[in-house]
């Protein structure tokens, strides 16, 4: 309980210092940008007609560069990790160095979770007079899936769903699925990148961050001679690839789930080889 106490301690001291940082802000704007965007191009496509509330946000996880720039607005929000500056110091010495890694590490669940939900929540909102709560798909994304025009795909530029989408989701189903993926693998990246910055510094640990996505870009686009695409974390990480047909539902959570938990596992232990002399955090003063 006095663990717990200290690993909660943590938390909030560092969600208060995340309160006031521009960077946090930032990272949030970026995906709000990218959710509004595709809720304009969603509702001057279905123009006049009415849709199921979530099918704007679904679009902005199909296209692989939306959700390049979404993963950015989330490296972005903890981009700071280890997060050790002047305030933080004296909870380090008051903590283990395990207590910090599993405070810090609820820090990036819940900003992981809110960074998802308030950019569907704007999405929503600015869709709200054409969007419906059942749990129906609607005419304009059946036509999208089903019977792809022109006019979607040029003159608005939206993303094809595939035909699974509609044959065997519901758009709740389908929503969930999309969300938990992509946060799964929006966490791996962000303990990837806290291991990385506490273990040398944070230039080091944002190449490694960034090459180990970049090699999930590669595999997902077929590198290496096409051979691993199903071992791409990125491929398993998009509801949309999963269920087209490059992987499967059970591998793809299981997958990304076995490398989260090995890098939850292995990361308290990595703390106490850390020398925090080499890492660097905003001063937040």
């Amino acid at each position: 309980m006095k663990d717990l106490r200290k690993i909660l301690y943590i938390l909030a001291g560092q969600l208060k210092a995340s309160a006031v940082s521009i960077r946090v802000w930032l990272g949030y704007a970026i995906g709000i940008t990218v959710a509004l965007k595709n809720a304009y191009a969603y509702c001057g496509y279905a123009g006049e007609r009415v849709f199921q509330i979530f099918e704007p946000y679904m679009e902005s996880f199909i296209n692989t560069g939306d959700v390049f720039i979404l993963l950015i607005g989330y490296i972005l929000i903890i981009s700071d990790a280890p997060f050790i500056n002047r305030r933080s110091t004296l909870m380090l010495y008051r903590s283990s160095r395990g207590q910090w890694f599993w405070g810090m590490g609820l820090y990036m669940i819940i900003h992981c979770i809110l960074y998802y939900v308030i950019s569907g929540v704007a999405c929503m909102i600015y869709c709200i007079r054409q969007g419906y709560v059942d749990d129906l798909w609607s005419m304009p994304m059946r036509n999208l899936a089903l019977y792809p025009s022109l006019e979607a795909a040029e003159w608005w530029r939206l993303p094809l769903p595939p035909e699974r989408l509609i044959t065997d989701f519901t758009p709740t189903g389908a929503m969930i699925h999309t969300l938990l993926l992509l946060a799964v693998y929006s966490l791996i990246l962000g303990f990837i990148l806290f291991i990385f910055n506490t273990l040398w510094n944070q230039a080091v640990g944002a190449a490694l961050t960034a090459s180990i996505h970049i090699l999930g870009y590669i595999l997902a686009f077929g590198g290496f001679g096409g051979l691993l695409p199903r071992w791409s974390l990125l491929n398993n990480s998009m509801f949309m690839t999963v269920i087209a047909g490059i992987s499967s539902i059970p591998h793809a959570y299981l997958l990304l789930l076995l490398v989260l938990c090995l890098l939850l596992f292995s990361g308290p232990s990595l703390m106490k080889r850390a020398d925090f002399v080499h890492t660097t955090g905003e001063s937040n003063e």
